[in-house]
Order: structure tokens, then C-alpha cells, then sequence
């Protein structure tokens, strides 16, 4: 008899600067900002004589009577309350419950009280044994994976995935990071060593994203270039393949260190490859906290420099920052403010310190008993609220800093001043070349027009924020209007303004009368 299995990628707990909840909040079709790669894959790691259904909980709603053997559910901390309360309810009604994925892995303890079936670890070398385990209805109540060698890696089943809803395609191309930043999870979860995919997989899973219809696409590595060379290799490879596109060319989105400045050749490499945006994470600026939290490749950083670099290669910049650190006192948040305000970077995903299960700082935190008693894990996936006792500020003094730091950097005068930064000093001639090169503009297709046109809704709702928001509107509006090939890049900008603010305003934490006030 053919098994079923359904798999869930479950809403966040909490809207988040990388995910798109504000449509749904506006009344638009609901979307994703980039596919999810856990159900796709695990979708065509899936015999055939099983069947599968796919749910993406942020655009379809959760089938809780689906008539499935198996209920698959994968996530990250940020989503395990709502991980934890789809088990229960499955549970509730007979099902078998497996979990797996990152927040499985780093704090299997606490998840396993949830599932019938618990799953660490990468899962390409054992996912045959589960299948067959499944199918014989004589599985195990836990599996472990090791780190494998990503050349037999599938294809993910993208065709069961609701692509309409979606403004991205994802392909992983390496997994592992060489750096060993005492916060970072994926070094727990991935290992130290960088495991690199085939070219000839990569190419085969572009050529699917493509057929489907995403001329965007994020490369979910989390440090594309920590080897340069294999960074390189992928570059030119995928240059080539994006020439070879008769229907519009595909640009990608990425994380880097910042260090990828140093090659120049590479630098090159990611332009002509269509890599036009990239993640930098800056962190922080306090050189004691980094010493402190071992990332060592950025200090004494000249980040004016380094970010022209990438600007003047036609490489747009988004940055992560962070307060909190032991090195942090309250002096910390105008001293971010200042800096962020000084940099071509329209927008920062601002963040407390966390401490996530399974990572270096989580131990030491937790051997000098600093960690908050029933908090350890479950507030780290919560924004602006820390789960251990901070070092040189208390925690309210945090949380008030960090109101008062993302109500100033995210006023419309300090963020339209960022764009109007960003447009003085990016290098508009690379993109007006590549247009040139691609040739006359092919018809979007209806799955783009779609998200198209839901998109300019969501950039046309600004003026309704309020009057400054308006004024910014009406300002940055005229300048798209004068030079259209500055457009896209403001849009663009204003989209994620409007989702940035929404993950604000729906814990109250954004405060105009905080802004341009001294920090007390």
C-alpha cells in the first residue's frame, strides 16, 4: 500500500526581517521571499511509490485532518512554538510526528518530547534507511546524519511548492563555514568544513529554477565565498550558464564576508555572474566585541573603502547588526547609530545577542550561570529579547537601546538619507551594460506579473504609514520618476522598509518619539 507523508515548513512564531508576513497583513496574496530547500528536497528524497504533499505555511494554511501517514515538520528556532503546536495537534489525532532540521539538531532535548521520530543532522546519507524504515512501518525513534559529500546530492521537487507566492528560487551550493564566531549556529550544525556541490548538480538545479520561472534566486550558502577559489569556480560556471539564457537572465542574492573585497578577480566574477546583491555581516563595530566573540576576519575593517568596493562593482549591500556583547555598554547603540548612518547601506537587519542552543557562546553563557532560568532556548529565536543576563547593561537598558537604535535608523529621513547615500555612490554603468548585453526585455511571465504587481501594492501602501513616510514617498517617487533606472533599486528598498517596519509595529517597537532624541 502507497505511504503519504506531509511536509510542513511552519510559519515564524514572529514576523522577521527575511520573511514577507506583511502582505497577508494588508490584505494581499500572501508571499515568500525566497523557497524554503528543507520540504522541496526532502520532497524528491522521497521514493516514488510514496506521496507527497507539500505545505508552505506562510502563504497556505495547514491541513490538520490531511489524511497522511507521516507528518514531516522542519524549522528553525525561530518557528519552534509553532513546530512544537503542530506536533501536539497531530499527535492529538493519531499521527506520526517526525521533526528534523536546524533547531532538531541544536537542541534535540528540547524537541524531542514533541515527535515520534526525531531527526539530527544532515540527512543525505540516512534519508534511504528512513524511507524504507517508513515504508516498512518499522522506524526508529531517532536517526543521526553525518556531514556527507554533497555530490550525490537531489534535485528539490520546486514543481510541488507554491512558486507563485514566491519571489525567489534557493540553491545551496556549499554548506560550512571556516570561521568560528563564538554565536553562530551553522558551524554547529554544518561543521567548519566547507563541502562544495558539483558543478554539474548546481547547473541542473538552475536549469529547474529557471524552467519554473524565478529569474531571481538565493544562493542560501552562508558564506558563498569563504573559499575563494571554489567561489570562483561556481562564479564562472554559473556566467556562463546565465549567457546561455534566451528568456532573461537570473541575478542572485548571497551572503559574503566582507573580506571577498581582497580579490579583485573574484569581485569581477560575482558582477559578470549576476550576482548584484550580497549580505555582509558587520556584526559589530566594537573591536572588543569581536576579539570577545572570535570573528577575527573583521577587524579593523575600513568599511567606508571595503563597501565602495562592492558598490563600484555594481553589487548592491544589506548588513546585519548586533548589541549585546560583553564588550557592549550602553553607549553601544548611538555609537551603531552613527556608524550605520555613515555607510551606502539603505538597509540593516538590527538584532539582540542570542544565544542559540548548541553554540559556543550558549555553553559559556551557561557555565557561568548567566543564562535565564525557563528562557535558555525558547526567547533566543525571539527579536530584541535576550535569554541570558547581559555584562555591562541591564537588560532593560538593552531592550530600550535597541527601541531607540531601529526607531532612528528606520525613520523615513534616516532611511531615505541612506538611499539618497546609496544612489550617489552606486555604480549604475555595470547595470546599464549588462542591460545592454542581455538585449531587448522578454514579457514577464503571469507568475511575475503577479508578484509584480502585488509588490508595487505593498510599495504604494508607504504614504498610508504616516506623513513622514509620505513625504518620502512623494521625494524618493520623483527621482524614479527622472531617472527610471534608479526605480527598481528605490522600490526595492521601500518594499523591505514597509516589512521591516511591520516586524516593529506588531511588538510595539517602534517609537517616533523616540527619534532623534539623545540616547538616555
Amino acid at each position: 500500500m502507497t505511504k503519504s507523508i506531509y511536509l510542513i515548513n511552519p510559519a515564524s512564531d514572529h514576523p522577521h526581517y527575511s520573511s514577507y508576513e506583511v502582505y497577508g497583513s494588508l490584505g494581499l496574496s500572501p508571499a515568500m521571499f525566497a523557497a524554503d530547500l528543507p520540504v522541496t528536497t526532502l520532497a524528491a528524497m522521497a521514493p516514488e511509490d510514496f506521496h507527497v504533499e507539500i505545505c508552505e505555511e506562510t502563504v497556505t494554511p495547514v491541513d490538520l485532518e490531511i489524511s497522511a501517514d507521516y507528518i514531516g515538520i522542519t524549522g528553525k528556532i525561530n518557528q519552534w512554538g509553532r513546530m512544537k503546536e503542530l506536533a501536539q495537534e497531530y499527535r492529538k489525532r493519531g499521527k506520526t510526528v517526525i521533526i528534523g532540521g536546524p533547531h532538531a539538531s541544536l537542541a534535540a532535548d528540547i524537541v524531542r518530547p514533541y515527535c515520534d521520530i526525531l531527526v539530527k543532522g544532515e540527512i543525505e546519507e540516512i534519508y534511504p534507511t528512513i524511507f524504507s524504515d517508513l515504508r516498512n512501518s518499522s522506524w526508529k525513534d531517532e536517526y543521526v546524519g553525518e556531514s556527507p559529500d554533497l555530490s550525490h546530492s537531489v534535485i528539490p521537487k520546486y514543481e510541488l511548492y507554491p512558486n507563485n507566492n514566491t519571489f525567489m528560487g534557493s540553491i545551496q551550493t556549499g554548506r560550512g563555514c571556516p570561521y568560528s564566531c563564538e554565536f553562530c549556529s551553522v558551524i554547529q550544525y554544518n561543521g567548519r568544513r566547507q563541502r562544495h556541490k558539483p558543478i554539474s548538480i548546481i547547473l541542473r538545479e538552475m536549469d529547474k529554477l529557471y524552467s519554473i520561472g524565478y529569474r531571481s534566486v538565493f544562493i542560501t550558502d552562508d558564506n558563498f565565498c569563504a573559499n575563494r577559489n571554489k567561489a570562483k569556480e561556481k562564479a564562472e560556471a554559473l556566467k556562463h550558464w546565465n549567457n546561455r539564457q534566451t528568456d532573461g537572465k537570473v541575478t542572485f542574492f548571497t551572503q559574503v564576508s566582507i573580506d571577498v573585497v581582497k580579490d579583485a578577480e573574484l569581485l569581477g566574477l560575482l558582477t559578470e555572474a549576476g550576482i548584484s546583491l550580497v549580505f555582509v555581516g558587520i556584526e559589530t563595530i566594537n573591536q572588543e566585541s569581536l576579539k570577545e566573540t572570535t570573528k577575527t576576519q573583521n577587524l579593523d575593517i575600513n568599511y567606508p573603502e571595503q563597501i565602495d568596493l562592492l558598490l563600484q562593482h555594481g553589487i548592491t549591500v544589506t548588513s546585519g547588526l548586533i548589541a549585546g556583547f560583553d564588550s557592549d555598554g550602553p553607549d553601544i547603540f548611538k555609537t551603531i547609530n552613527d556608524f550605520a548612518m555613515s555607510l551606502p547601506i539603505p538597509y540593516y537587519n538590527i538584532d539582540s545577542l542570542s544565544a542559540l542552543p548548541g553554540t559556543p557562546l550558549y555553553k559559556r553563557l551557561k557555565r557561568e550561570n548567566r543564562l535565564k532560568a525557563g528562557g535558555g532556548s525558547e526567547t533566543s529565536g525571539l527579536p530584541w529579547t535576550v535569554n541570558f543576563i547581559p555584562q555591562k547593561m541591564s537588560e532593560e537598558e538593552l531592550y530600550h537601546g535597541m527601541k531607540w537604535l531601529c526607531s532612528n535608523l528606520y525613520h523615513p529621513i534616516s532611511f531615505e538619507e541612506r538611499i539618497l547615500h546609496f544612489l550617489n555612490k552606486f555604480n549604475f554603468e555595470t547595470i546599464i551594460k549588462a542591460d545592454e548585453i542581455a538585449g531587448p526585455k522578454r514579457n514577464p511571465s503571469k507568475r511575475q506579473t503577479l508578484l509584480s504587481n502585488n509588490a508595487e501594492q505593498l510599495v504604494k501602501s508607504v504614504p498610508d504609514m504616516g506623513e513622514d513616510e509620505s513625504a518620502m514617498f512623494k521625494r524618493l517617487s520623483k527621482i524614479s520618476d527622472k531617472e527610471p533606472f534608479k526605480g527598481s533599486f528605490i522600490n526595492g528598498f521601500i518594499h523591505d522598509y514597509v516589512q521591516t517596519r511591520h516586524v516593529y509595529d506588531h511588538r510595539g517597537f517602534y517609537d517616533a518619539k523616540l527619534i532623534h532624541t539623545a540616547f538616555q
